[in-house]
């Protein structure tokens, strides 16, 4: 009788463990969440698009999304069309792009559309929205009316302008360049830009061709820009010319240098892009797209006045 009892206590004990007692691997486990992986492609050495990587590594954090920064081999339409074909051809689930040509990145954007990659457009918006997941983008239209209004409000609607942009082939800043013309036709006859000059995104080629235009115009007294990394060297020739006391320069982000600038009352002020919101919501657009939650197909990330005072 004793047997009988021990035999049914050990019986009902075997019945009351767990299966995974039994299956040698630890039994079946649930199917591991897959990890989104994100490749963004950014030039690092400026202050503006590490902002946006500042921005998307926090919602990168906040979701738990793999963030991956690649960064071209120079600064040129074609070295960033290189770098994004090659982050295309790797094994990501969305990339980050900036369309600086609708022509020259239709092609990758068709790539990443065509494997199933998720294209998440930035700052410069893109025209065909069959082939991205979202944009997060600024309104350049906007930005250049906006700048024709603070120009005008300062100077009391009379200024002579010289306008410098990266490159011609830079779509974004071209819009700026033709909204901030159309604005100020529309403000004043007495607003007018004598000049356009060409940084090709270094310093000392600003340098050479803001010393060459000041001296060509005499009359140039508000300098605007629509690429940041020769702002300061605006400040910095104006200065050795005898010329900043009656020179406005509007910059636009915000390097530091720039800002340093803008503290020490040389640079007049800079309208900012927000990158910051430009990544972060890239990241959260994306994050929200692989759990099927609703996301904003478009969103205007805005800009904001930097001033000396602020």
């Amino acid at each position: 009788m004793r047997n009988k009892i021990n035999f049914f206590v050990f019986t009902c004990f075997l019945l009351s463990l767990p299966l995974s007692v039994f299956a040698g691997g630890g039994g079946e486990k649930e199917p591991a969440e897959k990890v989104i992986r994100v490749i963004d492609i950014e030039y690092v050495q400026y202050q503006c698009y590490r902002n946006r990587i500042e921005g998307a590594e926090r919602a990168a954090e906040d979701y738990g999304i793999e963030y991956t920064v690649m960064t071209p081999t120079e600064v040129s339409v074609v070295a960033y069309v290189e770098a994004l074909i090659n982050a295309i051809n790797q094994d990501y689930d969305a990339i980050f792009i900036e369309p600086w040509s609708v022509d020259a990145f239709a092609e990758p954007i068709q790539m990443a559309y065509d494997k199933g990659m998720q294209v998440v457009i930035v700052e410069i918006p893109y025209p065909d929205d069959s082939k991205v997941l979202s944009q997060v983008y600024i309104d350049f239209a906007a930005y250049g009316k906006v700048a024709a209004d603070i120009v005008n409000r300062e100077k009391g609607g009379k200024a002579n302008i010289l306008f410098m942009m990266t490159s011609p082939d830079m779509a974004n800043q071209a819009v700026q360049r033709e909204s901030f013309i159309a604005a100020c036709k529309e403000l004043s006859p007495n607003l007018k830009v004598v000049a356009t000059e060409f940084t090709e995104a270094n310093a000392v080629v600003a340098a050479e061709r803001l010393e060459s235009a000041f001296t060509a115009y005499p009359e140039i007294d508000v300098v605007m820009f629509v690429e940041s990394g020769g702002v300061v060297a605006a400040a910095d020739v104006a200065k050795e010319m005898g010329i900043l006391d009656k020179i406005m320069i509007l910059g636009i982000d915000d390097p530091e240098d720039l800002i340093t600038s803008i503290r020490n009352g040389e640079v007049w002020g800079s309208l900012c892009q927000n990158f910051q919101r430009q990544g972060y919501e890239g990241i959260r657009n994306i994050y929200d797209y692989f759990h099927g939650n609703p996301f904003p197909i478009k969103t205007d990330a805005g800009f904001v006045l930097i001033r000396q005072n602020n």
